[in-house]
């Protein structure tokens, strides 16, 4: 749970259960067969050794046309989508469109494969000629956007980002310029082991939450033009 969309989803579900709605996480083990997991697990390694292959930066995976795996037999009304670049296929969208919430936490859903396209912006036209793969790879990288600007397209609900300068780079990508999006902050329970009381003073001083501040695109740099305490 070290990461941030994994506790996102943690907190979602946890907020769901305490207002009495049957709600679980569901991953790897909840597929219905052992055979759905291995074929899942196949994929996913399959994606990785390819990717790395591939990209010329951290953070790149492309989306396939993979066979979906069936989740676990039994109803459900919505399955929201958290940070699963790179671990889900197009068929699962055809599969469950009318069930399906995504929830944006990083850019990967409407790029050909970076989760953070940074200050390119190739991904508002479908990310053609992309400038961080080898020239002979660069028409895989358009195929994906085009895969998931398909699979976008049978959704039926908006399209949730985490933040509104996402939602606005969502809003003019080739992948989802035709999509609704919405952008609800991302939830972080409030601070009040302290003592300190989260309404009182709101604007003296900021709270900046991270992983892996090491990675250039988390914002570390921008904590120096911050002129208030942290």
């Amino acid at each position: 749970m070290a990461g941030g969309a994994n506790r996102g989803a943690a907190n979602l579900n946890d907020l769901m259960v305490e207002q009495g709605i049957d709600s679980e996480i569901l991953n790897l083990r909840a597929l219905s067969t052992w055979g759905a997991r291995a074929l899942a697990l196949g994929q996913r390694r399959t994606n990785h050794y390819l990717s790395q292959a591939l990209r010329s930066r951290d953070f790149f995976n492309l989306f396939f046309p993979f066979p979906s795996p069936q989740v676990a037999a039994r109803h459900f009304d919505i399955i929201n989508l958290h940070w699963c670049a790179g671990h889900i296929a197009p068929s699962f969208f055809a599969r469950y469109a009318d069930k399906l919430v995504v929830t944006l936490r990083d850019e990967w859903m409407f790029t050909g494969g970076c989760h953070y396209a940074q200050s390119c912006v190739r991904f508002e036209e479908g990310c053609s000629s992309c400038p961080i793969v080898a020239p002979g790879a660069r028409k895989m990288v358009s195929q994906s956007a085009e895969l998931k600007r398909r699979a976008f397209a049978k959704l039926q609900r908006p399209i949730i980002a985490i933040g509104e300068s996402l939602a606005r780079k969502a809003r003019k990508s080739f992948v989802m310029a035709e999509r609704e999006v919405v952008a609800i902050p991302n939830y972080v329970p409030p601070l009040t082991s302290s003592g300190v009381n989260p309404d009182e003073n709101a604007h003296d001083y900021f709270l900046f939450v991270a992983t892996h501040l090491d990675v250039p695109h988390k914002g570390a740099d921008l904590l120096e033009s911050i002129e208030a305490p942290l």
